[in-house]
Formats: structure tokens, C-alpha cells, sequence
């Protein structure tokens, strides 16, 4: 079970990373991908990096929280 809490939590903090880190940059490789339009819709770009800002932060906060260590 805790192999298990163990990657669960490095897949939600990889992902939280990447996501927060596309989002400050604005990068054009991540917001060109058909998976990050399906999120944010037809929202303007400035728009679609706050909300990959927001959701990195709290996947990062997720993945972190899941970790056995905080028990």
C-alpha cells in the first residue's frame, strides 16, 4: 500500500510541476495540445495560464498531502 501512496503522490506532484511551471511560462508546447484545450475551453491564453497555475499548485498540494510522511 505504500509502494502504491508513493506513486500516486510522484504522478500528482510530476503533473502539478508541470502544469504550474507551463503556466508561469506560457509555454507553447503545452497550450497548443488538444488535452490542454479540452480543460480550458475556448478561454483567451492569459486566462488558460492562470488556471494551469492554480491546478498546478493544487495537484503539487494534493500529491504532497497524499505523501506517508504527513501522517
Amino acid at each position: 500500500m505504500t509502494a502504491a501512496l508513493w506513486i500516486l503522490a510522484s504522478v500528482f506532484i510530476l503533473g502539478g510541476i508541470t502544469a504550474f511551471i507551463a503556466g508561469i511560462t506560457g509555454a507553447r508546447w503545452f497550450f497548443s495540445a488538444a488535452g490542454s484545450r479540452a480543460f480550458t475551453g475556448r478561454r483567451h491564453n492569459a486566462a488558460a495560464r492562470v488556471i494551469y497555475t492554480i491546478a498546478g499548485l493544487l495537484m503539487i498540494a494534493a500529491g504532497l498531502n497524499l505523501l506517508p510522511i504527513f501522517y
